[in-house]
């Protein structure tokens, strides 16, 4: 009863301390508006979401240590936290050279092997529950179904449910909305966003990392650039184990459905061009699926 007291308390400070202060629209995601002030000369970022960021609180700590910040509490849909000054590594890599391009994503790597060490029993013996595996997936296709994706994205079901649903695998800690966007570039390198956190499957997560790769690259060269710096400094995985994941039906499954989602996005915006793209890479993956069967 105590802690709940101190909790409502500390909350109801941070609530005051927001309005206190003078809100500067700063940008808007998929689910957030993000607004700047100013306090005691610092600048901070307010961040009200849609989502439910109950678990994100629970874990800052262990968020802070990637994001380079610490997390302010204000209820179950903001949070607050020092404003980290820097380039998004998607506006980076656009004025790097080759060197410096290779030691970043070096780094991304070696960051994101980091993050997959951390294990489902991490958060169990803090008594926070997950949904299952099948359902994150279920509920990531939900959220992306549209008129013109709904037949690809049944197909990507019934192959996840032949041959992913019952799947063995250690379930680890998972950032959820990887993007060049999300990672700022201040000497070091730090993960923002923490909002779609998940336990799962790590695979899914890599498949997720390397198609936002291929989205975002100039050539197939400087995708596979990017690719071989991140899995090079990708410690969790050998050599080998990096083969076995690229080649396995996992990963050809998972990319299908961040395909889906990039041809979404593409064809929602009238790029015909990139469109078509995904559109071509989703046929492929089809038809490598059909053979599984």
């Amino acid at each position: 009863m105590q802690l709940i007291t101190l909790i409502m308390i500390l909350m109801l400070t941070k609530n005051d301390i927001i309005n206190n202060q003078t809100l500067t629209f700063f940008s808007k995601g998929y689910a957030n508006n993000l607004y700047l002030f100013k306090k005691s000369g610092e600048i901070f970022v307010y961040r009200k979401s849609k989502l439910n960021l109950a678990n994100v609180y629970i874990f800052a700590k262990l968020f802070e240590k990637y994001a380079g910040t610490k997390y302010n509490v204000i209820d179950n849909h903001s949070i607050f936290y020092k404003y980290i000054p820097g380039t998004s590594l998607n506006d980076l890599v656009k004025t790097i050279d080759y060197k410096k391009e290779k030691q970043i994503f070096n780094q991304l790597g070696n960051i994101f092997s980091k993050i997959h060490t951390i294990q489902k029993k991490y958060f169990l013996y803090r008594g926070v529950k997950y949904d299952s595996w099948p359902d994150i997936i279920y509920k990531k296709i939900k959220e992306s179904k549209t008129d013109t994706s709904k037949d690809l994205l049944d197909f990507f079901k019934r192959k996840f449910d032949k041959h992913l649903k019952r799947k063995s695998f250690e379930k680890r800690l998972c950032h959820g909305d990887f993007s060049l966007r999300n990672i700022i570039y201040n000497d070091n390198l730090f993960i923002i966003d923490w909002d779609k956190f998940f336990v799962g499957d790590v695979y899914f997560e890599l498949s997720n990392i390397l198609s936002r790769l291929f989205n975002n690259s100039r050539s197939c060269s400087e995708y596979d650039l990017r690719k071989d710096c991140f899995f090079k400094g990708y410690s969790r995985f050998t050599k080998k184990e990096i083969e076995i994941f690229l080649t396995s039906k996992e990963y050809k499954i998972y990319s299908l459905f961040f395909t889906i989602e990039f041809f979404n996005h593409w064809n929602k915006l009238g790029v015909s061009d990139k469109a078509k793209l995904f559109e071509n890479r989703a046929n492929f993956l089809i038809n490598w699926m059909d053979s599984l069967d």
